[in-house]
């Protein structure tokens, strides 16, 4: 078992790591040797633990080794190519849909790399979307920078060592999909038995849905933030303060959505952790002041922060093709309008979208004040993650656009964590399907390219409340639970038995 898990593991590290050693200036064929030896030796070192948490459950559920079997099959079979175009952004027949214009040109990460490199210039506005738009690097289209600028030290980080905009590229494709794959392998250890197996094999899945790669591709770190804001809070709430705030605080102070969970904490009168958080945070500012000077953060608020809360920094979320990939509560207002709703004009919709963040910003109070948290079993683990990416799924909806590849991926990941927390496996497979069914709707959705039609108005807007609804119930089922929460979740998660010798299961995340 070991064997095969460690196979697999390699499998999807191979297109990871030979990305990030190219980004790193290593020539093509090098990388891909470096990257093939690197995945052996990294699955090799991780599949013990892997093995000793999870392969009792594959061994003895058939089912789960087949998903993770053709859930790892498949997204290898995507990956390898896809890297191939992240590599060289004119291999556009590698990309995850060559034939719309849209998909192969689109690519959030440039101007994450654009802004660092005006930042370093230290006398440009960075949040002026003349120095973005119209541009193209090759055959890519440069997009404006949004983002507060303590989101920036991590790409001024890696210019340092990827200055060339096409080695930035591939080293973030390989930096975010390592970050991705990292997560779902440490929280099935973490987890462990029926449950962490049920996770890893979801996770398997999810990086075989195309419209996961596709948001690797466009290089947005809104699929970065969501593993990472869940790490943190449960770092946090494993006792691990430093390692917990770090990532946190700076994911917060990135996105500002995963702050959410520091509402959470609060609530919850997790006051070390909340003034660890706190810290880091400040700590992080004066870093970023240090290393950007005072005109990023001054055109952040002046410039920058008007123009998100008018929504006019996004005009595409006005635009009759962009409507249906816009997965925001603000989108749903713009798809109504679209379907003959009057009454939802603009201001009503940003109304609605801000009602919509407080009401969220309850709830997360509510769940920390009502049902505090614990890690001490497999189940209370699993249902740490499952608040964690409810809330943060919730809190990202209030944005005025949030593209559909990226913006539905804390929810298909909740459908993983969902069937790993089942009491039956028979709802285990119906969380899988429903999380395969999901995610390939999503993706199906026409892009920017095609003009929208009623019906995808229609479906897309059912799929995005479909979304918000399952996030909701997620996050009300875990402060209305009887009980502090259920110290079990039936076999799916129970412990596998440790080998004569090995250590008890922490606690705490690996």
């Amino acid at each position: 078992m070991r064997l095969w898990l460690g196979a697999g593991l390699a499998v999807v590290l191979f297109p990871v790591l030979a990305a990030a050693a190219f980004g790193l200036g290593v020539p093509a064929v090098s990388a891909a040797i470096a990257g093939a030896a690197l995945a052996a030796a990294l699955a090799g070192a991780v599949s013990g633990r892997l093995v000793l948490a999870t392969g009792f459950a594959f061994a003895t559920r058939r089912w789960l080794a087949a998903v993770a079997v053709i859930g790892t099959v498949a997204a290898a079979a995507q990956m390898i190519p896809l890297t191939l175009f992240m590599t060289d952004s004119n291999r556009v027949e590698y990309s995850m849909k060559p034939g719309d214009i849209f998909r192969s040109r689109h690519c959030c990460m440039s101007s994450y790399a654009e802004a660092a490199r005006f930042a370093a210039e230290g006398s440009v506005n960075i949040y002026d979307v003349s120095h973005y738009q119209p541009r193209y690097i090759g055959t890519l289209q440069v997009d404006p920078y949004h983002y507060p600028p303590p989101f920036l030290l991590l790409p001024q980080g890696l210019r340092v060592v990827a200055p060339e905009f096409a080695k930035f590229r591939a080293l973030w494709f390989g930096m975010q999909l390592l970050l991705i794959v990292a997560g779902f392998v440490t929280a099935s250890i973490w987890i462990s038995g029926v449950a962490g197996a049920t996770v890893l094999a979801g996770g398997a899945l999810i990086l075989a849905v195309p419209g996961t790669l596709f948001a690797l591709q466009q290089g947005n770190f809104q699929v970065s933030a969501t593993p990472l804001a869940a790490a943190g809070f449960a770092l946090l709430l494993a006792g691990r303060l430093g390692s917990g705030a770090v990532i946190l605080a700076w994911t917060a102070a990135a996105k500002i959505f995963p702050g959410i969970l520091v509402v959470h904490l609060v609530a919850a009168r997790k006051w070390r952790a909340v003034a660890w958080v706190a810290g880091m945070g400040i700590a992080l500012l004066a870093l970023t002041l240090a290393v950007q000077g005072t005109r990023p953060a001054h055109d952040f608020i002046t410039h920058a922060v008007p123009q998100v809360a008018d929504a006019s920094a996004f005009p595409q979320t006005e635009r009759p093709p962009v409507v249906t990939n816009n997965w925001t509560v603000y989108g749903l207002t713009v798809r109504l309008r679209q379907l003959g709703v009057s009454s939802m004009t603009q201001p009503v919709g940003l109304s609605i979208a801000s009602i919509y963040g407080v009401l969220v910003i309850a709830l997360a109070a509510f769940t920390g004040w009502r049902r505090p948290l614990l890690v001490d079993t497999p189940a209370r683990r699993l249902a740490v993650l499952q608040v964690a990416v409810a809330l943060v799924g919730l809190a990202s909806f209030r944005s005025p656009f949030a593209g559909a590849a990226y913006g539905s991926f804390s929810t298909v990941c909740l459908f993983a964590l969902l069937a790993a927390g089942t009491s039956s496996y028979r709802d285990a497979r119906l969380w899988m399907i429903g999380m395969a069914v999901f995610g390939l709707g999503v993706w199906s959705i026409p892009s920017p390219a095609h003009p929208p039609t009623a019906t995808w108005l229609l479906l897309s807007g059912g799929l995005l409340v479909l979304g918000v609804a399952l996030n909701i119930w997620v996050a009300i089922r875990s402060a209305t639970a009887s009980g502090s929460l259920p110290d079990e979740a039936g076999e799916s998660a129970t412990y596998i038995v440790p080998r004569r010798g090995a250590p008890a299961a922490s606690a705490a995340p690996l």
